[in-house]
C-alpha cells in the first residue's frame, strides 16, 4: 500500500491548523493526469493544479497512485471548491481521484488510496469526520459524480473512529 510505512512527503507541515476540511472530486474525465489537469488550470489563468493530491484510475495513472501536488507541498490554499467566502479553497485539502463518477465507479484501488489518505490527513491536522466533504456538499454541482459511493466511506469512517 502507497502509505504502509506512512507517507513520505518532501515537507513537514508546520501550521497544524492549515487545514480543517477535506474535498473529495473527480476530474470528469478517465484520461486525466496531473499533468493534463495542471495544464487545464493554467488554461483558466490559475496558478497551476487546483487539487492537493491526485489519485490515478490505471488508465493514463497508476491505479490508485497518490501524487501530491505543490499546493500541497508548499501550504497553498486550493482552487478546487470556489465559494464567496473562498472557505474551502482556504481551509479544505482538494483531493481529486481520476475518472467521471456519473459514468463510472471510482476503482477499488482508488478507494483504499483515498481512505489511507484521508487517515493520514485526518491524523496530522485534527481533522473531524463531518468536515470530509463531497464537492457537491459544499456547492452546487454534480462532482464526484452520482456513483461516488459516498455512505460506504462515511460508514468506513464512522467505524475506523470507533475502533481506533
Amino acid at each position: 500500500a502507497y502509505y504502509s510505512t506512512g507517507p513520505k512527503y518532501s515537507f513537514e507541515a508546520k501550521a497544524e491548523d492549515r487545514w480543517t476540511h477535506i474535498v473529495i472530486h473527480h476530474s470528469g474525465s478517465a484520461v486525466d493526469t496531473l499533468k493534463s489537469m495542471n495544464y487545464s488550470h493554467l488554461q483558466k489563468q490559475w496558478d497551476g493544479i487546483g487539487y492537493h493530491f491526485i489519485i490515478g484510475n490505471g488508465v493514463n495513472t497508476v491505479d490508485g497512485k497518490v501524487e501530491e501536488t505543490f499546493r500541497y507541498r508548499q501550504l497553498k490554499d486550493g482552487a478546487h471548491t470556489l465559494t464567496p467566502d473562498l472557505f474551502y479553497n482556504k481551509h479544505a485539502l482538494g483531493n481529486c481521484l481520476v475518472g467521471n463518477f456519473n459514468a463510472t465507479t471510482p476503482s477499488q484501488k482508488q478507494m483504499d488510496s483515498l481512505k489511507e489518505l484521508i487517515l493520514f490527513l485526518k491524523s496530522k491536522f485534527g481533522i473531524m469526520n463531518k468536515n470530509i466533504l463531497l464537492h457537491k456538499e459544499a456547492k452546487a454541482t454534480e462532482c464526484p459524480g452520482a456513483n461516488f459511493p459516498m455512505e460506504q466511506l462515511r460508514n468506513w469512517l464512522e467505524e475506523k473512529t470507533i475502533t481506533e
